[in-house]
């Protein structure tokens, strides 16, 4: 995969649906605003030029864009995550060089604290945090929310940290605009992180819903929106809940392996 670096991924209409093609954002063999928003942090200042260091759950593709970005950058890469099988996100993980650290307890509290232990042991290393919680990412996706057409009715976007939604939700405050925006839930509740990283009042500004129950988060789902491939983990699960002159966010790809 080519490189791909535009100022702002485009919005184009399919199938009667406006779409902001963040997937179009290309780096490491990597797409999506998950990729721009590591890269920054990855990058930002002087000083720490080792390794990358995360906590990453075993389906999620962070340590996959941890670990390719650390290769592209001529770095190390450490990923920690819980014990459990070994995903297709792992094999990739080790096939570009990272190494992964597994813990037996599995909550995400405990995986973090081990992360940033090894990274306190690290010195001139970076740690890139568990969902990528930090304002410089919040500030990679809220400068993308321009040219957005006049005639969409809301934003949907799939949410998963909500790290993403609340830079989108930032966006729409710098920029003055009033567009309610729809947050579809696959993964854990993230009212703690969003209450941390959106705007103040964000609850006003976005209407949170949960993906059909039987759709499990670890379940993949094979899906298309026109000829557009979707995420199978979170766009996917999207599909039902867009309507005609909606601008559904997509956040990205995960790497075909």
């Amino acid at each position: 995969m080519v490189d791909n670096i535009p100022k702002y991924t485009p919005i184009e209409k399919i199938d009667g649906v406006y779409v902001k093609r963040d997937d179009l954002y290309r780096r490491a063999g990597c797409c999506g605003g998950k990729v721009r928003a590591c890269y920054y942090l990855a990058t930002r200042g002087t000083g720490r030029d080792g390794g990358l260091i995360t906590a990453s759950a075993r389906r999620s593709p962070q340590a996959q864009i941890v670990a390719r970005l650390a290769t592209y950058l001529g770095r190390e890469a450490r990923c920690h995550m819980p014990t459990g099988k070994q995903t297709e996100e792992m094999q990739d993980v080790v096939a570009h060089g990272g190494t992964i650290i597994q813990h037996r307890a599995g909550y995400n509290n405990v995986i973090i604290a081990r992360a940033k232990a090894d990274y306190a042991a690290r010195p001139g290393w970076r740690y890139i945090p568990f969902g990528m919680e930090d304002p410089g990412a919040v500030r990679c996706t809220r400068e993308q929310v321009a040219n957005i057409p006049r005639e969409i009715n809301r934003i949907v976007i799939p949410i998963g940290s909500g790290m993403s939604a609340a830079g989108v939700l930032h966006g729409l405050r710098d920029r003055g605009l009033d567009i309610p925006v729809l947050g579809i839930r696959v993964g854990a509740n993230p009212t703690k992180r969003l209450d941390t990283f959106a705007p103040f009042g964000w609850r006003a500004m976005m209407s949170l819903v949960d993906v059909t129950p039987t759709v499990a988060y670890h379940k993949p789902v094979t899906a298309q929106l026109g000829g557009l491939p979707l995420d199978p983990i979170y766009e996917a699960k999207c599909l039902e809940y867009l309507h005609r002159n909606d601008l559904f966010w997509v956040v990205g790809r995960r790497v075909k392996i």
